[in-house]
């Protein structure tokens, strides 16, 4: 199969930076880096860049808070940082990993995201994200008591985003982990949280079944009403692929309650230790009427036992998520997290980290993909 690349002409707007990063609030530390973007456009067509400003070294155990910048404009101009609410019952806490769903039924932004590895909160915003509700914790409904279920001794929201499906139901990527071995192998699994009331009550979904390490992962619901995620994996897979370094995918026909087998795309989608993004969109020259995007690192590609994180691309797909064959380079450097999405005028837009140095997070329109 022809696999092809173009390069995309797009500009790039600077939304946040770690080489001056926002002032954080008072009588707290400052923030050295920000990282983990999330991307999400209401129906108003508002964009919400969201991001983790971390403090001290910058790991992903640190003093960590999530931020926000709104724009009106498709992406010309940002509004102010804003400091959104954390987790009051654990401060200071690593609170990260922003995994935001809109709920178009009540036009309501729904922002599910995790506290120190081991809590799950969610806040919601009737206003486009300019005031949000005080967090409730529902980690008793969406994650397993690691007592009794040892891998579950960490769990991660998305990142960077989730879905409300043509039904209602509002999912957020998962993956859940032993405290000891995340990123290892071996204890890490993907799966999904869901409500069925529009966020008011929460439900665990089955772990996709990987022998292995799958990870932060994205959704999209297919034409069919299936859905599909689209994992991380970081560790060889024993699978009748024989693969190392490559990005599975799995389907679910009950809106993520439970996982079919997963499968790799052919030709294989590459992978390089780092977390992707995915939406999908109407395109009559596709064979079902919608294509898929997803953006991610080129990197060294399949078999490559390198995990450079250089060039952001987005990747292309017409036949729900089987082949890949195109894709178009928005950067050729240092790049890592990313967000994809698809605005109501039907331009696609990125939100994405690059420069490791200077860490910048920038948004993009991307009107040649």
């Amino acid at each position: 199969m022809l696999v092809t690349c173009q390069q995309a002409a797009a500009p790039a707007t600077l939304v946040f930076s770690s080489l001056h990063p926002p002032v954080a609030p008072h009588g707290t530390p400052n923030y050295t880096m920000v990282r983990i973007p999330a991307l999400l456009a209401t129906t108003s067509g508002t964009l919400l860049a969201f991001a983790t400003a971390r403090r001290g070294a910058g790991r992903d155990y640190a003093w960590n808070d999530l931020i926000l910048r709104r724009s009106t404009d498709e992406g010309r101009s940002w509004g102010v940082v804003q400091y959104l609410p954390g987790d009051n019952a654990s401060a200071p806490a690593t609170v990260d990993n922003a995994c935001p769903i809109f709920d178009a039924v009540h036009n309501r932004t729904v922002l599910v995201y995790m506290s120190d590895g081991k809590r799950m909160l969610v806040t919601t915003s009737d206003d486009d994200g300019i005031s949000w509700s005080v967090p409730r914790d529902i980690s008793h409904s969406t994650i397993q008591d690691p007592s009794t279920h040892p891998n579950w001794q960490l769990v991660y929201t998305g990142p960077p985003g989730g879905i409300q499906t043509r039904s209602g139901r509002l999912v957020c990527p998962s993956h859940h982990a032993k405290a000891n071995n995340a990123g290892e192998g071996g204890t890490d699994a993907s799966y999904a949280v869901y409500s069925d009331d529009y966020g008011a009550t929460w439900h665990i979904g089955a772990d996709v079944t990987l022998p292995g390490y799958s990870g932060e992962n994205q959704l999209v619901q297919l034409p069919t009403g299936e859905l599909l995620t689209s994992m991380r994996v970081n560790g060889a897979w024993d699978g009748a692929y024989h693969l190392n370094r490559t990005h599975l995918f799995a389907r679910s026909a009950d809106e993520g309650a439970t996982w079919g087998p997963p499968y790799a795309a052919t030709p294989h989608f590459p992978e390089v230790n780092c977390e992707g993004s995915m939406v999908a969109q109407w395109e009559p020259d596709a064979v079902s009427g919608q294509r898929l995007l997803a953006s991610g690192i080129l990197g060294g590609g399949i078999g490559s036992a390198s995990d450079d994180r250089t060039g952001m691309v987005v990747r292309k797909s017409t036949d729900g998520g089987r082949t890949w064959p195109h894709h178009t380079l928005v950067w050729a450097g240092k790049a890592d997290y990313s967000s994809l999405q698809v605005l109501p005028s039907g331009q696609v837009a990125l939100l994405y980290t690059r420069n490791a140095r200077a860490g910048e997070t920038v948004f993009s329109l991307l009107p040649g993909v």
